[in-house]
């Protein structure tokens, strides 16, 4: 197991990094797909060994001079839902570890900011501005990328509710920067309780690691 980076990280970078090798069409259907794939009920691992798959198909046919679509046969909504039938059907847990994993990181560096910003006081605490924006921030990335998505990924208006949907997470971010709540959740020792948060960050941080490692045993993705 790699300390800060899992065999989930290491797939889904390759992947990206596939990706961006091929032509602008094949990439912006390849990206339809597995977004529209992503928004149903398959494994997160399985969906990256998917992608690797659609790339390689993709890649195979520009080797040919031909696309992506065509090596398909059908329509790519219809491929995507024959894709999706003999899949590893999702855990809900993996989704929640990983929404855990960014909320504790997000809190966890803004809560060192105003730590350090604040000259390290012997007498601090974790403050509810840092934590509702923890938990709020990484539910809705959650929601918007593995909710929403299904939604919209077909729709003629994509682009707009898109669009739509980021600017409400800007007007969200910046009502937290104008209205922040400085009360305190747990006050006390600054160093402390500082310690503490980096401690719970580290145990959800390589908690994931772990997890993802030993999950990716199960699929030849190598």
């Amino acid at each position: 197991m790699g300390l800060f980076y899992n065999n989930y990280q290491k797939l889904r970078q390759e992947n990206i990094d596939n990706s961006l090798e091929l032509s602008d069409a094949n990439y912006a259907m390849l990206d339809r797909m597995i977004q529209y794939i992503s928004a149903h009920n398959i494994s997160l691992f399985e969906l990256e060994v998917v992608k690797k798959d659609l790339i390689g198909l993709a890649a195979q046919a520009e080797k040919n001079q031909g696309s992506l679509e065509d090596m398909l046969g059908v329509p790519e909504r219809e491929f995507c839902n024959t894709l999706m039938e003999g899949a590893m059907k999702k855990n809900h847990f993996e989704h929640f570890l990983l929404s855990l994993k960014d909320m504790a990181v997000i809190i966890c560096i803004f809560h060192l900011t105003f730590f350090i910003a604040d000259g390290c006081p012997k007498n601090y605490g974790l403050t509810w501005s840092v934590l509702s924006y923890g938990i709020i921030i990484a539910f809705l990335q959650d929601f918007i990328q593995h909710t929403l998505q299904k939604r919209i990924i077909y729709n003629r208006h994509a682009k707009k509710w898109k669009g739509l949907i980021y600017t409400v997470f800007f007007l969200l971010l910046l009502v937290w920067l104008i209205l922040p709540l400085d009360s305190f959740v747990i006050h006390g020792n600054g160093w402390g309780i500082t310690l503490t948060v980096v401690a719970v960050t580290a145990v959800f941080f390589f908690g994931n690691n772990l997890y993802w490692d030993l999950q990716s045993r199960k699929y030849h993705w190598e």
